[in-house]
């Protein structure tokens, strides 16, 4: 039998990009195992950020050898992102 979905409104506008934007930055920071606020290049790969790594060298502006989360946030605004 198949199972009826939810009758739920789908998330738009500003509440979807801040749900985005939560998802990211849960991401993010479960990445970061010493809670830094910073993700190498490798801490990007072990977690499976395969956007941060391919991207890495172009969100680390500061060239810190490490990437902030509002870096990756400007970087993905630079991009079209609609983030906060």
């Amino acid at each position: 039998m198949a199972r009826k979905p939810a009758n739920t409104v789908p998330t738009r506008d500003a509440a979807l990009r801040a749900q985005v934007e939560r998802k990211l930055k849960e991401r993010f920071d479960s990445a970061d195992p010493g809670r830094t606020g910073t993700l190498t290049r490798e801490q990007a790969n072990k977690a499976g950020l395969g956007f941060v790594v391919k991207h890495f060298d172009a969100i680390d502006q500061r060239n810190a050898g490490v990437v902030r989360f509002e870096d990756v946030k400007q970087f993905l605004r630079k991009r079209g992102a609609q983030l906060d």
